[in-house]
């Protein structure tokens, strides 16, 4: 039985950091495309994050809250 190429999965996992980093260093040039390609499921998920961001409130933690 082989062993896990060491090299081979290293190299496997900086490709895809390297492409997720020029994704969000450059996202201005992928936008565009993923607006194309989904429409209105692209706002969708844009205001879900938004949502859950700003408007969700898991547990209240202030005073006052309730």
């Amino acid at each position: 039985m082989r062993g896990i190429n060491f090299h081979r999965v290293v190299c496997l996992y900086m490709e895809t950091l390297k492409e997720l980093l020029d994704f969000f260093l450059h996202l201005d040039k992928y936008i565009g495309q993923y607006i194309a390609d989904y429409g209105v499921w692209t706002y969708s998920i844009i205001f879900a994050i938004i949502f859950v961001e700003t408007g969700l409130v898991i547990m209240p933690f202030l005073p006052g809250d309730s």
